[in-house]
């Protein structure tokens, strides 16, 4: 069974400790053979906007992929658009536009995402999304396909399909109310024919197999429009995003380690002997101890002690909801204009 902790870390330690031989003292190297024996990490945080919490967590990624050979990095944003981004050739500030979330594309990320787009090839993408939600930039997919002449039969099915999705989630959608059971079918159909056209176009292994899985992606997307309730949304997403963790690692990464970037919610262990509800509830269950999940909290907890920026105290959890909790005494917000997509210019 796992040993559950907490670690107590200043927001500037991370970043000194990777420069330093602190980490190598022996409580660091304990911590550090804890995080080496895991498979997949998830990085938490307790909410979205906060730019010490991506700089606290990209100076956390740094030692991951430099200490501990974790090669690969997948962010609670949409796999189908970093997969378009990625067929693309995309440079590293087209792509993160493209797929990230703007409150996760700030200096000190995109900073820590270079070192591994330095290392991609065209064999397989080092970074990519794994949520199913997607927003006006989903109109990417049927570009991508046009242009790559992969879709020409059905073109028209394409972009029928398109234009429906643009009245919920386009970036001037009007409609509010849940995708109807009519409509639903009616792009489920349109993508199964699109996908049948994909497959039988000449291509490399890898672009039809992020293909397919994209527009499975699709077709999971258009079930989560159809859903009335925020729960019945929330469940639905997020065990499907634990598909897409999965997925991604045995097709992608099957004998490497892979960093998750996320809400806390999504990271949390599963510590109860109820199903499966949130997605890391869900990794947690099928990997054991291969996962190993880190949140960024604000403040000191109680009993905890910042004692400087590289000093740390840690103990076991009492509810093993994640392994490791670091702490930050302040956060800092993102400016306003760092929140804006596309979308958003309405």
């Amino acid at each position: 069974m796992k040993q559950f902790l907490y670690f107590i870390w200043t927001i500037g330690s991370l970043h000194s400790n990777a420069q330093t031989s602190s980490w190598e003292t022996f409580e660091l190297q304990k911590l550090k053979n804890r995080f080496s024996s895991s498979l997949i990490v998830g990085l938490g945080e307790v909410g979205h906007g906060f730019e010490s919490i991506n700089e606290a967590k990209s100076s956390l990624v740094d030692l991951l992929q430099s200490e501990m050979n974790f090669e690969a990095i997948a962010f609670e944003s949409s796999f189908t658009e970093s997969v378009v981004s990625f067929i693309r050739d995309s440079t590293l500030e087209s792509r993160t536009k493209n797929f990230l979330y703007p409150f996760w594309n700030t200096p000190s990320v995109r900073k820590t995402l270079k070192s591994f787009f330095d290392k991609e090839t065209s064999l397989r993408p080092l970074i990519i999304g794994f949520d199913i939600q997607e927003d006006c930039r989903f109109t990417k997919l049927s570009q991508l396909l046009i242009e790559k002449q992969l879709i020409l039969t059905n073109r028209d099915k394409l972009l029928e399909s398109d234009s429906l999705l643009s009245y919920y989630i386009g970036k001037h959608f009007t409609r509010k109310h849940a995708l109807s059971h009519q409509e639903y079918l009616l792009l489920v159909e349109n993508y199964e024919i699109i996908v049948k056209e994909i497959r039988a176009k000449q291509q490399s292994v890898l672009q039809y197999k992020l293909l397919e899985r994209s527009i499975e992606n699709r077709k999971w997307l258009c079930k989560l429009l159809t859903l009335t309730t925020a729960k019945e949304r929330m469940y639905f997403r997020d065990s499907l995003m634990a598909d897409n963790v999965r997925w991604i690692h045995n097709e992608l990464y099957p004998n490497n380690k892979l960093i998750l970037w996320a809400a806390n919610t999504h990271i949390s262990n599963n510590v109860s002997n109820k199903e499966p509800q949130w997605m890391a509830e869900w990794l947690s269950s099928q990997y054991s101890d291969n996962y190993f999940s880190i949140a960024f909290n604000k403040g000191s907890g109680n009993k905890f002690l910042i004692l400087s920026k590289t000093s740390y105290s840690y103990y076991e959890s009492p509810s093993g909801k994640f392994n490791l909790v670091i702490y930050l005494d302040k956060l800092k917000k993102i400016k306003p204009d760092e929140w804006n997509t596309p979308c958003e210019d309405r």
